[in-house]
């Protein structure tokens, strides 16, 4: 929020909370469909478990993902053409 200028934070915020509803609300049904899916092969603690893994593991590529993708903030040298 702090890139955002001053006039806009109020339409920055409201992005930023529906890309969060979106996020958890996608979140729940894909682990519900894993979790239904493996369950109806075995036990429910086994796709419990299962489950917790495949979060995990998507938790750990976005975690990835976002550290590729999001700045530093440290602001970077200008490079200055030399003119012969």
């Amino acid at each position: 929020m702090s890139a955002v200028p001053a006039d806009k934070a109020g339409a920055a915020s409201a992005v930023s909370e529906t890309a969060y509803e979106l996020g958890a609300a996608l979140g729940i049904a894909v682990l519900g469909t894993v979790l239904s899916a493996w369950a109806a092969t075995g036990t429910f603690t086994e796709a419990m478990q299962g489950t917790a893994l495949v979060a995990a593991a998507l938790l750990a590529v976005a975690a990835f993902v976002a550290y590729r993708l999001i700045p530093s903030g440290t602001p970077r040298p200008a490079v200055r053409a030399t003119v012969p």
